[in-house]
């Protein structure tokens, strides 16, 4: 057997029983008792295949790989994405409560409370509490340790990301009442002690992990590298004091560049940037720190479906299809950019762009003889309908990656057009933008029965890393061309878009941006954002960074089209579905339905300007009530709840 099918055998095994809350007590290793169960270096194996599981859900709440919308839910969350649906952001029209969905479940996180798990940490406090007793030599005992250090303070981080103040348990209590009457404890401790514990690990956790994909000496710092990054930055974007903190924001982000540094040493190259997503196996890939395996029959996923099939529940709006460079490393809007042929067509929209648009929203074609309508004016559309269907082979050389005409799963249907607005088009690989998502989409899945993905997908990957460099020397005010080159210049190079030449980068450069946030920065922000849509990491940046506001306050527009210009193959008249769409002008101005009627998509109204909108109380999650009622020393809850 091999070691790829014993994990999964283990991990199958413990999933049955990791639901169970008396999993401790009913179902004891080997039939043993807790005080015999954790004597050999086995034992402490087999107990912590168990604890992978939070990372698959990682991160829970907004980031989760086998739940709807899943793995894209913090960037809609966030703005980055949009609904399918006729709901506008839930944080915009404030029916939010917690980070999670009404119809969100999983194993691990208590989605009713946004993440409130005090139970995990009480298994991870149990492996640590019986580790020194062990039958283990000294460099064993350190090693476990190392582990349970590492899927603490994981799951501690991500705690305090939605909570703030937390209390911090670091020893085995009582599973009907884990918190008794523990107090909240400063952000400022907790992280004190996260860090404590991951630097511990860092240097005594072995260097290649138990095997291949599991925790190691490059997972722990990963994890140092995400964290310092995000405290550092929440601490001064939302004014909280270091205080008497062991490790301030400055230490915090000195932290995030040194392990970034280790992993960018130890891991200096990365495969394709389509490849991430959409390979049959991730083992091979020199870009990928930990990654969860699939196996048709074994363990498989859903993502693809919602990519493929009329399943999908997101869209990309404009807004982030502004954001992708050209391919000369210009914002689209700047005065100097003459490879940006507008957006009056998709066609012209698409061209010269950074390649990873191409591979998170479908381009344009057109194949006249299936397509439901006719142009009326093709050479406004340059004519050349196969342009994008042409260049797709080149930017995705593999044989199983991104092709046009996009097809549904297993080639049961072929969709004839992009853009596909699902007012006009096929019910599958649809949009209600216009710009249909599929960074989850290749031609070798099969989803028959629905659920039967099994591309591997990426838990910590060098992309977040050698963005979190970037950021976090700038936050130093020490990023610099070399800098910029070693980090988002080989995110570039991969992407067909020039180096960001750090000199040039002035107030005029994006006239776009969030006119708060300085120019060096905000080019960094934005690589961040087109190369990580769709992983769910938006929402815990733009609350990091105090700006939710700007991003999610917005009017959500979809491409342009002419009414005009989509006409009935029969009888030449403007195609009658297409005036179920409404379209607004560049002012957000409604467009009159009739033959001449032209503009953007209309999607959702911002928010703000009819009495609602982000409300700051969002930042943070309120504490459960059924935690304040049984200890009423975890109040006063957290502003605004």
């Amino acid at each position: 057997m091999t070691m790829k099918k014993i994990i999964l055998s283990i991990y199958i095994a413990l999933l049955f029983v990791s639901c169970n809350d008396d999993f401790l007590e009913k179902y004891p290793i080997e039939s043993q008792t807790e005080a015999t169960a954790f004597q050999t270096y086995d034992n402490f194996k087999t107990y912590t295949w168990g604890m992978y599981d939070v990372l698959m859900d990682y991160s829970g709440i907004t980031r989760t790989i086998n739940s709807y919308r899943g793995p894209a839910r913090g960037d809609m969350y966030a703005g980055y994405l949009s609904y399918m649906d006729n709901s506008p952001n839930d944080y915009a029209s404030q029916v939010a409560t917690t980070f999670a969905g009404a119809n969100d479940a999983g194993a691990y996180w208590n989605y009713a409370t946004g993440g409130w798990s005090f139970s995990y940490v009480r298994r991870i406090n149990i492996m640590l509490a019986n580790i020194e007793d062990s039958k283990m030599s000294d460099e064993e005992k350190a090693h476990w340790r190392s582990v349970g250090y590492f899927f603490h303070s994981f799951l501690y981080a991500e705690m305090v990301s939605r909570f703030g103040d937390v209390p911090w348990i670091d020893h085995p209590v009582s599973e009907v009442d884990p918190l008794k009457d523990a107090p909240r404890e400063s952000r400022t401790v907790v992280i004190d002690n996260i860090m404590d514990n991951l630097l511990y690990a860092e240097q005594n956790i072995k260097e290649d992990g138990d095997g291949p994909n599991t925790i190691n000496k490059a997972t722990v710092q990963f994890l140092i590298s995400r964290i310092g990054l995000f405290e550092g930055t929440w601490r001064k974007y939302h004014s909280v004091s270091d205080g008497d903190a062991k490790y301030s924001r400055t230490a915090l982000l000195q932290q995030s560049v040194r392990a970034s540094e280790a992993l960018m040493t130890s891991h200096p190259s990365m495969g394709t940037y389509d490849e991430l997503f959409n390979s049959s196996s991730l083992a091979s890939n020199p870009g990928v720190i930990l990654y969860k395996e699939f196996v048709t029959g074994v363990i498989t996923h859903f993502i693809g479906r919602y990519c493929r099939t009329g399943a999908n529940g997101w869209e990309v709006p404009k807004h982030t299809v502004n954001l992708y460079l050209t391919q000369n490393g210009l914002p689209i809007h700047n005065a100097a950019n003459t490879e940006y042929a507008g957006d009056k067509t998709m066609y012209n929209e698409f061209r010269n762009r950074d390649q990873r648009l191409y591979a998170s929203v479908i381009p344009p074609y057109y194949d006249a003889a299936t397509a439901p309508y006719v142009y009326s004016n093709p050479e406004e559309f340059n004519t050349n309908f196969n342009e994008y269907v042409d260049l797709m082979p080149s930017v995705f050389p593999s044989e199983t990656s991104k092709r046009l005409p996009a097809t549904a799963f297993n080639n049961i249907g072929v969709c004839p057009m992009s853009p596909n607005i699902d007012k006009y088009g096929t019910a599958f690989l649809k949009s209600t933008t216009g710009y249909s998502f599929f960074r989850y989409y290749n031609q070798w899945e099969v989803n028959v029965p629905a659920g039967v993905n099994e591309a591997d997908m990426p838990i910590f990957h060098m992309s977040e890393i050698y963005l979190n460099y970037a950021e976090a020397k700038w936050e130093l005010g020490s990023f610099d061309q070399a800098a910029a080159d070693a980090s988002i210049n080989k995110l570039r190079a991969r992407a067909g878009v020039a180096d960001m030449n750090v000199a040039a980068i002035g107030a005029d450069f994006d006239p776009d941006r969030d006119q708060t946030v300085e120019p060096v920065l905000w080019e960094i922000r934005r690589e961040r954002i087109v190369e990580m849509l769709g992983e769910g990491a938006g929402f815990d940046d733009i609350r990091r960074w105090k700006r939710a506001p700007w991003y999610i306050n917005r009017n959500v527009e979809g491409v342009y089209l002419r009414y005009g210009d989509y006409r009935d193959k029969s009888t030449g008249e403007v195609y009658s579905k297409v005036y179920n769409i409404a379209l607004v002008d560049e002012n957000f101005n409604d467009v009159p339905k009739t033959a001449e009627g032209e503009g953007y998509v209309k999607r959702f109204v911002d928010q703000s300007v009819i009495g609602k909108g982000w409300l700051d109380k969002y930042y943070l999650l309120p504490l459960p009530l059924e935690e304040t009622a049984l200890n009423p020393n975890l109040l006063p809850d957290n502003t605004g709840w």
